[in-house]
Protein backbone atom coordinates (compact mmCIF):
# COMPACT_ATOMS: atom_id res chain seq x y z
CA UNK A 1 0.00 0.00 0.00
CA UNK A 2 1.45 3.35 -1.00
CA UNK A 3 0.56 7.01 -0.88
CA UNK A 4 1.93 10.08 -2.66
CA UNK A 5 1.31 13.78 -2.04
CA UNK A 6 2.43 16.62 -4.32
CA UNK A 7 3.60 19.49 -2.14
CA UNK A 8 4.21 21.81 -5.09
CA UNK A 9 4.84 21.56 -8.82
CA UNK A 10 8.32 20.11 -8.34
CA UNK A 11 8.10 18.29 -5.00
CA UNK A 12 6.41 15.01 -4.12
CA UNK A 13 6.46 13.06 -0.87
CA UNK A 14 5.81 9.33 -1.02
CA UNK A 15 5.33 6.58 1.51
CA UNK A 16 4.51 2.91 1.48
CA UNK A 17 4.28 -0.29 3.48
CA UNK A 18 4.15 -3.88 2.34
CA UNK A 19 3.98 -7.36 3.82
CA UNK A 20 5.73 -10.25 2.09
CA UNK A 21 5.51 -13.93 3.00
CA UNK A 22 8.20 -16.32 1.85
CA UNK A 23 7.48 -19.73 0.37
CA UNK A 24 7.69 -22.70 2.71
CA UNK A 25 10.51 -25.19 2.36
CA UNK A 26 10.25 -28.94 2.01
CA UNK A 27 11.70 -31.00 4.84
CA UNK A 28 12.67 -34.64 4.50
CA UNK A 29 13.54 -37.33 6.99
CA UNK A 30 16.73 -39.35 7.09
CA UNK A 31 15.38 -42.88 6.72
CA UNK A 32 14.89 -44.97 3.61
CA UNK A 33 12.42 -47.57 2.38
CA UNK A 34 14.90 -49.58 0.30
CA UNK A 35 17.34 -52.29 1.27
CA UNK A 36 20.00 -54.51 -0.30
CA UNK A 37 21.21 -57.90 0.90
CA UNK A 38 24.01 -56.40 2.96
CA UNK A 39 22.45 -53.04 3.84
CA UNK A 40 19.07 -53.45 5.50
CA UNK A 41 16.96 -50.35 5.88
CA UNK A 42 15.51 -49.19 9.18
CA UNK A 43 13.12 -51.79 10.55
CA UNK A 44 14.24 -54.54 8.13
CA UNK A 45 16.09 -57.80 8.86
CA UNK A 46 17.71 -59.65 5.97
CA UNK A 47 17.99 -63.37 6.65
CA UNK A 48 18.01 -66.67 4.75
CA UNK A 49 16.51 -67.17 1.30
CA UNK A 50 13.93 -69.80 0.42
CA UNK A 51 13.30 -70.37 -3.30
CA UNK A 52 15.02 -67.07 -3.97
CA UNK A 53 12.67 -65.14 -1.69
CA UNK A 54 13.72 -63.78 1.74
CA UNK A 55 11.70 -65.82 4.19
CA UNK A 56 12.20 -63.76 7.33
CA UNK A 57 12.40 -60.16 6.15
CA UNK A 58 10.30 -57.96 8.41
CA UNK A 59 9.20 -54.86 6.51
CA UNK A 60 7.45 -52.03 8.29
CA UNK A 61 6.85 -48.68 6.65
CA UNK A 62 6.91 -46.10 8.00
CA UNK A 63 9.07 -47.14 10.93
CA UNK A 64 8.34 -44.93 13.91
CA UNK A 65 10.04 -46.87 16.70
CA UNK A 66 12.57 -44.91 18.73
CA UNK A 67 15.44 -47.32 18.11
CA UNK A 68 15.10 -47.51 14.31
CA UNK A 69 18.50 -47.43 12.66
CA UNK A 70 20.41 -47.54 15.95
CA UNK A 71 22.25 -50.59 17.16
CA UNK A 72 21.69 -51.64 20.76
CA UNK A 73 24.04 -49.89 23.16
CA UNK A 74 25.35 -47.34 20.65
CA UNK A 75 25.58 -43.57 20.43
CA UNK A 76 24.91 -42.15 16.97
CA UNK A 77 24.12 -38.91 15.21
CA UNK A 78 20.50 -38.00 15.62
CA UNK A 79 17.93 -38.53 12.86
CA UNK A 80 16.37 -35.45 11.28
CA UNK A 81 14.31 -33.61 13.84
CA UNK A 82 11.43 -31.56 12.46
CA UNK A 83 10.81 -28.42 14.47
CA UNK A 84 7.29 -27.89 15.77
CA UNK A 85 7.15 -24.60 13.83
CA UNK A 86 8.37 -26.06 10.54
CA UNK A 87 6.31 -24.91 7.57
CA UNK A 88 5.54 -21.47 8.97
CA UNK A 89 6.39 -18.99 6.18
CA UNK A 90 8.87 -16.23 6.94
CA UNK A 91 7.28 -12.76 7.04
CA UNK A 92 8.89 -9.49 5.99
CA UNK A 93 7.34 -6.10 6.72
CA UNK A 94 8.75 -3.31 4.54
CA UNK A 95 8.17 0.43 4.66
CA UNK A 96 9.60 3.62 3.20
CA UNK A 97 9.21 7.41 3.27
CA UNK A 98 10.68 9.34 0.34
CA UNK A 99 11.00 12.98 -0.73
CA UNK A 100 11.37 13.61 -4.48
CA UNK A 101 12.37 16.98 -5.95
CA UNK A 102 12.93 18.18 -9.50
CA UNK A 103 16.04 20.36 -9.67
CA UNK A 104 16.22 22.13 -13.00
CA UNK A 105 15.01 20.57 -16.20
CA UNK A 106 15.29 16.79 -16.58
CA UNK A 107 17.13 16.35 -13.25
CA UNK A 108 15.40 14.71 -10.27
CA UNK A 109 16.76 14.18 -6.75
CA UNK A 110 15.27 11.70 -4.31
CA UNK A 111 16.04 10.74 -0.69
CA UNK A 112 14.25 8.35 1.58
CA UNK A 113 14.26 6.05 4.57
CA UNK A 114 13.77 2.39 3.62
CA UNK A 115 13.54 -0.41 6.16
CA UNK A 116 12.19 -3.87 6.80
CA UNK A 117 11.76 -6.32 9.63
CA UNK A 118 11.83 -10.09 9.19
CA UNK A 119 10.39 -12.70 11.51
CA UNK A 120 10.01 -16.49 11.52
CA UNK A 121 13.18 -17.01 9.54
CA UNK A 122 14.72 -20.47 9.48
CA UNK A 123 17.06 -20.47 12.48
CA UNK A 124 18.04 -23.99 13.45
CA UNK A 125 20.95 -22.61 15.49
CA UNK A 126 18.55 -21.07 18.02
CA UNK A 127 16.95 -24.38 18.97
CA UNK A 128 19.32 -26.98 20.40
CA UNK A 129 17.45 -29.52 22.54
CA UNK A 130 20.57 -31.59 23.23
CA UNK A 131 22.62 -28.77 24.76
CA UNK A 132 24.11 -28.89 28.22
CA UNK A 133 23.26 -25.85 30.32
CA UNK A 134 25.19 -24.03 33.02
CA UNK A 135 22.25 -24.58 35.38
CA UNK A 136 22.32 -28.34 34.80
CA UNK A 137 26.04 -28.55 35.60
CA UNK A 138 25.55 -26.35 38.66
CA UNK A 139 22.90 -28.82 39.80
CA UNK A 140 25.50 -31.57 39.59
CA UNK A 141 27.92 -29.57 41.71
CA UNK A 142 30.14 -28.07 39.02
CA UNK A 143 30.62 -24.43 39.95
CA UNK A 144 34.09 -23.50 38.72
CA UNK A 145 34.14 -23.63 34.92
CA UNK A 146 37.82 -22.74 34.83
CA UNK A 147 38.83 -25.90 36.72
CA UNK A 148 41.19 -27.95 34.58
CA UNK A 149 40.53 -31.10 36.63
CA UNK A 150 36.74 -30.82 36.24
CA UNK A 151 37.14 -30.18 32.51
CA UNK A 152 39.43 -33.21 32.18
CA UNK A 153 36.85 -35.32 34.04
CA UNK A 154 33.98 -34.31 31.75
CA UNK A 155 36.12 -34.93 28.65
CA UNK A 156 37.40 -38.29 29.89
CA UNK A 157 36.18 -41.60 28.46
CA UNK A 158 33.91 -43.38 30.92
CA UNK A 159 35.71 -46.73 30.58
CA UNK A 160 39.13 -45.11 31.21
CA UNK A 161 38.37 -43.09 34.33
CA UNK A 162 41.20 -43.20 36.88
CA UNK A 163 40.66 -43.67 40.58
CA UNK A 164 40.43 -39.95 41.29
CA UNK A 165 37.94 -39.39 38.47
CA UNK A 166 35.77 -42.28 39.63
CA UNK A 167 35.63 -40.66 43.06
CA UNK A 168 34.65 -37.39 41.37
CA UNK A 169 31.82 -39.17 39.54
CA UNK A 170 30.63 -40.68 42.81
CA UNK A 171 30.81 -37.33 44.59
CA UNK A 172 28.71 -35.66 41.90
CA UNK A 173 26.24 -38.54 41.64
CA UNK A 174 27.14 -39.30 38.04
CA UNK A 175 26.58 -42.74 36.57
CA UNK A 176 25.45 -44.26 33.29
CA UNK A 177 22.24 -42.70 31.96
CA UNK A 178 20.92 -46.20 31.13
CA UNK A 179 22.18 -49.74 31.51
CA UNK A 180 23.72 -50.39 28.11
CA UNK A 181 25.17 -46.91 27.55
CA UNK A 182 28.57 -47.51 25.89
CA UNK A 183 31.56 -46.82 28.12
CA UNK A 184 33.65 -45.61 25.16
CA UNK A 185 31.80 -42.29 25.37
CA UNK A 186 32.86 -39.18 27.26
CA UNK A 187 31.36 -38.31 30.63
CA UNK A 188 29.88 -35.13 29.17
CA UNK A 189 28.02 -37.18 26.53
CA UNK A 190 26.35 -39.21 29.28
CA UNK A 191 24.96 -36.02 30.87
CA UNK A 192 23.21 -34.65 27.80
CA UNK A 193 19.40 -34.57 27.65
CA UNK A 194 19.53 -37.17 24.83
CA UNK A 195 22.78 -39.04 25.53
CA UNK A 196 22.10 -41.59 22.76
CA UNK A 197 22.67 -38.83 20.17
CA UNK A 198 25.79 -36.77 19.52
CA UNK A 199 25.80 -33.04 18.84
CA UNK A 200 23.50 -30.24 19.91
CA UNK A 201 20.72 -31.38 17.50
CA UNK A 202 19.35 -28.52 15.43
CA UNK A 203 15.78 -29.22 14.29
CA UNK A 204 15.09 -28.29 10.68
CA UNK A 205 12.47 -25.71 9.84
CA UNK A 206 12.84 -23.86 13.15
CA UNK A 207 11.03 -20.61 12.31
CA UNK A 208 12.48 -18.52 15.10
CA UNK A 209 14.92 -16.15 13.40
CA UNK A 210 14.72 -12.37 13.02
CA UNK A 211 16.30 -9.74 10.75
CA UNK A 212 16.52 -5.94 10.81
CA UNK A 213 17.33 -3.59 7.94
CA UNK A 214 17.48 0.21 8.03
CA UNK A 215 18.81 2.47 5.30
CA UNK A 216 19.07 5.98 3.92
CA UNK A 217 18.79 5.88 0.14
CA UNK A 218 19.52 8.81 -2.15
CA UNK A 219 19.08 8.87 -5.92
CA UNK A 220 19.79 11.30 -8.73
CA UNK A 221 18.25 10.78 -12.18
CA UNK A 222 19.12 12.70 -15.33
CA UNK A 223 16.41 12.05 -17.87
CA UNK A 224 17.29 11.71 -21.53
CA UNK A 225 18.42 14.98 -23.11
CA UNK A 226 21.24 15.87 -25.52
CA UNK A 227 21.89 12.14 -25.89
CA UNK A 228 22.57 11.57 -22.19
CA UNK A 229 20.70 9.77 -19.43
CA UNK A 230 22.09 8.57 -16.12
CA UNK A 231 21.11 7.36 -12.69
CA UNK A 232 23.22 7.53 -9.53
CA UNK A 233 22.15 6.16 -6.17
CA UNK A 234 23.79 5.86 -2.79
CA UNK A 235 22.71 3.70 0.13
CA UNK A 236 23.84 3.88 3.73
CA UNK A 237 22.47 0.84 5.54
CA UNK A 238 22.77 -1.53 8.46
CA UNK A 239 21.62 -5.15 8.45
CA UNK A 240 21.27 -7.31 11.57
CA UNK A 241 20.15 -10.88 11.97
CA UNK A 242 19.41 -13.38 14.71
CA UNK A 243 19.55 -16.92 13.35
CA UNK A 244 22.03 -18.59 15.70
CA UNK A 245 23.61 -17.95 19.08
CA UNK A 246 26.88 -18.90 20.80
CA UNK A 247 24.78 -19.69 23.87
CA UNK A 248 21.45 -21.45 23.12
CA UNK A 249 20.21 -20.51 26.59
CA UNK A 250 20.86 -16.82 25.93
CA UNK A 251 19.64 -16.34 22.38
CA UNK A 252 20.03 -12.57 22.27
CA UNK A 253 23.81 -13.01 22.22
CA UNK A 254 23.32 -14.12 18.62
CA UNK A 255 21.95 -10.78 17.41
CA UNK A 256 24.76 -9.71 15.14
CA UNK A 257 25.64 -8.05 11.88
CA UNK A 258 24.40 -10.03 8.93
CA UNK A 259 26.99 -11.54 6.61
CA UNK A 260 25.38 -9.35 3.93
CA UNK A 261 25.79 -6.09 5.86
CA UNK A 262 27.17 -3.41 3.52
CA UNK A 263 27.26 0.08 5.10
CA UNK A 264 28.00 1.96 1.86
CA UNK A 265 26.83 1.22 -1.67
CA UNK A 266 27.13 3.51 -4.68
CA UNK A 267 25.83 2.63 -8.14
CA UNK A 268 26.03 4.64 -11.34
CA UNK A 269 24.53 3.80 -14.71
CA UNK A 270 24.79 6.02 -17.77
CA UNK A 271 24.03 5.93 -21.46
CA UNK A 272 25.18 8.40 -24.07
CA UNK A 273 24.47 8.50 -27.78
CA UNK A 274 26.18 10.88 -30.20
CA UNK A 275 23.50 13.07 -31.71
CA UNK A 276 23.19 13.66 -35.43
CA UNK A 277 25.98 16.03 -36.40
CA UNK A 278 25.09 19.39 -37.92
CA UNK A 279 28.20 21.47 -38.36
CA UNK A 280 29.64 24.04 -40.72
CA UNK A 281 33.17 22.78 -40.22
CA UNK A 282 34.69 21.63 -43.52
CA UNK A 283 35.14 18.00 -42.50
CA UNK A 284 31.91 17.54 -40.54
CA UNK A 285 29.86 19.24 -43.24
CA UNK A 286 30.35 16.19 -45.43
CA UNK A 287 27.24 13.96 -45.14
CA UNK A 288 29.17 10.71 -45.25
CA UNK A 289 31.52 11.79 -42.46
CA UNK A 290 28.65 13.14 -40.37
CA UNK A 291 26.72 9.89 -40.76
CA UNK A 292 29.78 7.78 -39.89
CA UNK A 293 30.40 9.69 -36.65
CA UNK A 294 26.78 10.06 -35.51
CA UNK A 295 24.68 7.52 -33.66
CA UNK A 296 27.45 5.79 -31.71
CA UNK A 297 26.53 5.06 -28.12
CA UNK A 298 28.06 3.80 -24.91
CA UNK A 299 26.57 2.46 -21.71
CA UNK A 300 28.22 2.11 -18.30
CA UNK A 301 27.25 0.30 -15.12
CA UNK A 302 29.52 0.98 -12.14
CA UNK A 303 29.08 -0.29 -8.60
CA UNK A 304 31.26 0.51 -5.59
CA UNK A 305 30.46 -0.76 -2.13
CA UNK A 306 31.93 -1.65 1.24
CA UNK A 307 33.81 -4.91 1.43
CA UNK A 308 32.32 -7.90 3.18
CA UNK A 309 33.12 -8.54 6.83
CA UNK A 310 36.28 -10.35 7.83
CA UNK A 311 35.37 -13.06 10.31
CA UNK A 312 36.88 -13.22 13.78
CA UNK A 313 39.31 -15.96 14.79
CA UNK A 314 38.10 -18.61 17.20
CA UNK A 315 39.15 -18.53 20.82
CA UNK A 316 40.83 -21.64 22.19
CA UNK A 317 42.57 -21.33 25.56
CA UNK A 318 43.67 -24.04 27.97
CA UNK A 319 40.28 -24.67 29.60
CA UNK A 320 37.59 -23.08 27.43
CA UNK A 321 34.00 -23.30 28.57
CA UNK A 322 33.32 -25.57 25.60
CA UNK A 323 34.95 -28.40 27.55
CA UNK A 324 32.07 -28.12 30.03
CA UNK A 325 29.18 -27.33 27.69
CA UNK A 326 30.17 -28.54 24.23
CA UNK A 327 29.76 -25.03 22.78
CA UNK A 328 31.23 -21.55 23.25
CA UNK A 329 33.11 -19.48 24.21
CA UNK A 330 32.81 -17.35 21.04
CA UNK A 331 35.42 -15.46 19.01
CA UNK A 332 38.84 -14.40 20.16
CA UNK A 333 38.89 -10.86 21.52
CA UNK A 334 40.68 -7.92 19.93
CA UNK A 335 42.77 -6.13 22.52
CA UNK A 336 41.42 -2.74 23.57
CA UNK A 337 42.55 0.00 21.21
CA UNK A 338 44.47 -2.43 19.00
CA UNK A 339 44.42 -2.52 15.20
CA UNK A 340 44.00 -5.97 13.61
CA UNK A 341 45.98 -5.11 10.45
CA UNK A 342 49.64 -5.94 10.08
CA UNK A 343 52.29 -3.50 11.29
CA UNK A 344 55.10 -5.42 9.64
CA UNK A 345 54.85 -5.24 5.85
CA UNK A 346 56.64 -4.09 2.71
CA UNK A 347 55.20 -2.06 -0.15
CA UNK A 348 55.86 -2.72 -3.83
CA UNK A 349 59.02 -0.59 -3.72
CA UNK A 350 60.43 -2.74 -0.92
CA UNK A 351 60.03 -0.10 1.79
CA UNK A 352 59.27 -1.56 5.21
CA UNK A 353 56.27 -0.19 7.14
CA UNK A 354 55.32 -0.38 10.81
CA UNK A 355 52.06 1.56 10.49
CA UNK A 356 48.79 -0.45 10.17
CA UNK A 357 48.24 -1.78 6.67
CA UNK A 358 45.44 -0.31 4.56
CA UNK A 359 43.99 -3.40 2.91
CA UNK A 360 42.69 -1.32 -0.03
CA UNK A 361 45.79 0.80 -0.69
CA UNK A 362 46.93 -1.28 -3.71
CA UNK A 363 50.47 -0.70 -2.50
CA UNK A 364 51.57 -4.21 -1.49
CA UNK A 365 51.77 -7.71 -2.94
CA UNK A 366 48.93 -9.73 -1.30
CA UNK A 367 50.58 -13.04 -2.18
CA UNK A 368 53.71 -12.20 -0.18
CA UNK A 369 52.22 -10.25 2.72
CA UNK A 370 50.67 -11.36 6.01
CA UNK A 371 47.91 -8.76 6.22
CA UNK A 372 46.68 -9.44 9.78
CA UNK A 373 48.47 -9.01 13.07
CA UNK A 374 48.19 -12.17 15.21
CA UNK A 375 49.60 -10.41 18.28
CA UNK A 376 46.54 -8.24 18.97
CA UNK A 377 44.14 -11.12 19.62
CA UNK A 378 43.63 -12.93 22.89
CA UNK A 379 41.72 -15.99 23.96
CA UNK A 380 38.60 -15.71 26.10
CA UNK A 381 39.44 -16.34 29.77
CA UNK A 382 38.96 -19.92 30.90
CA UNK A 383 35.40 -20.84 31.79
CA UNK A 384 33.84 -17.69 30.33
CA UNK A 385 31.95 -16.63 27.24
CA UNK A 386 33.40 -13.92 25.02
CA UNK A 387 32.63 -10.40 26.24
CA UNK A 388 32.01 -9.34 22.64
CA UNK A 389 30.20 -11.92 20.52
CA UNK A 390 29.45 -9.58 17.64
CA UNK A 391 31.37 -8.87 14.46
CA UNK A 392 33.51 -5.74 14.12
CA UNK A 393 31.67 -3.61 11.59
CA UNK A 394 34.75 -1.76 10.41
CA UNK A 395 36.84 -4.95 10.03
CA UNK A 396 36.40 -5.64 6.33
CA UNK A 397 38.43 -7.11 3.51
CA UNK A 398 39.27 -5.90 0.03
CA UNK A 399 36.62 -4.01 -1.90
CA UNK A 400 35.55 -5.50 -5.22
CA UNK A 401 34.07 -2.91 -7.59
CA UNK A 402 31.87 -3.96 -10.49
CA UNK A 403 32.60 -2.02 -13.68
CA UNK A 404 30.95 -2.98 -16.97
CA UNK A 405 30.61 -1.04 -20.23
CA UNK A 406 29.44 -1.43 -23.81
CA UNK A 407 29.94 0.46 -27.08
CA UNK A 408 27.77 0.15 -30.18
CA UNK A 409 25.55 1.59 -32.85
CA UNK A 410 22.40 0.95 -34.88
CA UNK A 411 22.71 1.02 -38.68
CA UNK A 412 19.61 1.46 -40.79
CA UNK A 413 20.01 -0.89 -43.77
CA UNK A 414 16.55 -0.41 -45.23
CA UNK A 415 13.31 1.07 -44.00
CA UNK A 416 12.42 -2.07 -42.01
CA UNK A 417 15.88 -3.60 -41.66
CA UNK A 418 18.45 -2.47 -39.08
CA UNK A 419 21.75 -3.82 -37.83
CA UNK A 420 22.96 -3.36 -34.27
CA UNK A 421 26.62 -3.96 -33.47
CA UNK A 422 28.18 -3.56 -30.04
CA UNK A 423 31.06 -4.68 -27.86
CA UNK A 424 30.34 -5.56 -24.22
CA UNK A 425 32.98 -5.65 -21.46
CA UNK A 426 32.80 -6.96 -17.90
CA UNK A 427 35.41 -5.70 -15.42
CA UNK A 428 36.50 -3.26 -18.11
CA UNK A 429 39.44 -1.94 -16.06
CA UNK A 430 40.62 -5.52 -15.39
CA UNK A 431 40.77 -5.21 -11.62
CA UNK A 432 42.15 -8.25 -9.80
CA UNK A 433 39.67 -9.76 -7.36
CA UNK A 434 41.44 -11.77 -4.67
CA UNK A 435 39.89 -14.45 -2.46
CA UNK A 436 39.14 -13.74 1.18
CA UNK A 437 41.66 -13.43 4.00
CA UNK A 438 42.50 -16.70 5.71
CA UNK A 439 41.90 -16.88 9.44
CA UNK A 440 43.96 -20.04 9.73
CA UNK A 441 43.01 -23.69 9.66
CA UNK A 442 41.92 -25.87 12.56
CA UNK A 443 39.16 -23.65 13.86
CA UNK A 444 40.33 -20.26 12.57
CA UNK A 445 43.10 -20.07 15.14
CA UNK A 446 45.12 -16.85 15.15
CA UNK A 447 48.14 -18.83 16.34
CA UNK A 448 48.33 -20.80 13.06
CA UNK A 449 51.66 -19.99 11.47
CA UNK A 450 51.63 -18.98 7.78
CA UNK A 451 52.77 -21.66 5.32
CA UNK A 452 54.29 -21.12 1.87
CA UNK A 453 54.19 -23.20 -1.28
CA UNK A 454 57.45 -25.15 -1.46
CA UNK A 455 57.07 -26.35 -5.05
CA UNK A 456 55.28 -25.57 -8.29
CA UNK A 457 54.65 -22.21 -9.98
CA UNK A 458 53.59 -20.54 -6.71
CA UNK A 459 56.68 -21.47 -4.71
CA UNK A 460 57.44 -18.80 -2.14
CA UNK A 461 53.86 -17.50 -1.98
CA UNK A 462 51.65 -18.02 1.05
CA UNK A 463 49.29 -21.00 0.85
CA UNK A 464 47.59 -20.89 4.26
CA UNK A 465 47.82 -19.59 7.79
CA UNK A 466 46.35 -16.73 9.75
CA UNK A 467 46.30 -13.43 7.86
CA UNK A 468 47.35 -14.77 4.47
CA UNK A 469 45.78 -14.49 1.02
CA UNK A 470 46.07 -17.53 -1.24
CA UNK A 471 45.72 -16.46 -4.89
CA UNK A 472 45.00 -20.05 -5.96
CA UNK A 473 41.87 -20.19 -3.78
CA UNK A 474 39.58 -18.21 -6.04
CA UNK A 475 41.22 -15.27 -7.84
CA UNK A 476 38.78 -14.56 -10.66
CA UNK A 477 36.79 -11.93 -12.52
CA UNK A 478 39.36 -11.07 -15.18
CA UNK A 479 38.24 -8.68 -17.90
CA UNK A 480 36.21 -10.27 -20.66
CA UNK A 481 34.55 -8.91 -23.75
CA UNK A 482 32.16 -10.10 -26.40
CA UNK A 483 31.15 -8.82 -29.81
CA UNK A 484 27.42 -8.85 -30.60
CA UNK A 485 25.72 -8.26 -33.93
CA UNK A 486 21.94 -8.35 -34.31
CA UNK A 487 19.96 -7.98 -37.51
CA UNK A 488 16.34 -6.86 -37.09
CA UNK A 489 13.91 -7.33 -39.97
Amino acid sequence: MGVAYQIDRKTVIRGGVGVVYNSTSNQTGSTTNTASANTPAFGQIVGRLQDGIPSDVSITWPTLTANAGQAVGSVVGSPTWLDRNAGRPMRLVQWNATLQREVGRDLVLEAGYVANRGIWEDAAGLTTPNAMSVAALNGLGFKDFSSASDAAFLQATIGNLNTSQKQTALAHGIGLPYGNFPTNQKVLQSLLPYPQYTGLISPVGAAQGYSWYDSLQAKMTKRFSHGLTFNANYTYAKTLSLTSSPDPFNRQLGKNLSAFDLPHQFRFTAQYQVQRIHSELPVLRDKVVAYALSGWGTGWALSYQSAFLVGLPTSTGTTPISQFLGYGPGPAQLMTGANPWSVDWNDYSGKHHTDPLDINCHCFDPTKTIVLNPNVWQNVPNGQFAANEGSLRWFRGMRSPVEDANFGRDFRVRERVSLNVRVEFTNIFNRTIYPGISLGSNGQNFSNQPVKFNSGPNVGLYSSGFGTINPTAGTNGQRSGSFVARLTV
